[in-house]
């Protein structure tokens, strides 16, 4: 993947193969892909979303894009009566805030009274 577009110039410049970029990155979720693609190597975009705050933006809503389509297929599935474990583990990767499963754990003492806890050495205060 050679050729003159890089992190050198602007943001103009790079604009073909950046919509290229954030196009493929849309509609798969996946940088190397999309590098591909573009016909960039992975560290020239990584280096344009550190150089340019609104190509990173656009590669944020990009994966956002992407994963709304995950979350579209999971409820078609889901309607369908199938399952797939694979598209759950993606999910959680990409929704834990969605998708996270969630635990609490309390610690109490006898007949749910607080908990003492005593250490050798230390009077308890």
């Amino acid at each position: 993947m050679t050729g003159s577009t890089s992190t050198n110039g602007t943001l103009t410049s790079n604009r073909v193969a950046m919509d290229l970029f954030l196009d493929r990155l849309r509609n798969c979720g996946n940088v190397r892909l999309s590098c591909k693609a573009a016909g960039v190597p992975r560290r020239t975009a990584y280096n344009w979303r550190t150089k340019w705050t609104t190509f990173k933006t656009e590669w944020d809503e990009a994966l956002e894009d992407a994963c709304d389509m995950l979350e579209a297929e999971a409820w078609r599935r889901a309607t369908d009566g199938q399952s797939d474990r694979l598209l759950m583990f993606l999910l959680k990767a990409h929704r834990p805030d969605k998708f996270k499963e969630r635990a609490a754990l309390e610690h109490t003492g006898a007949d749910g009274e607080p908990l003492v806890l005593r250490v050798a050495g230390f009077d308890n205060v």
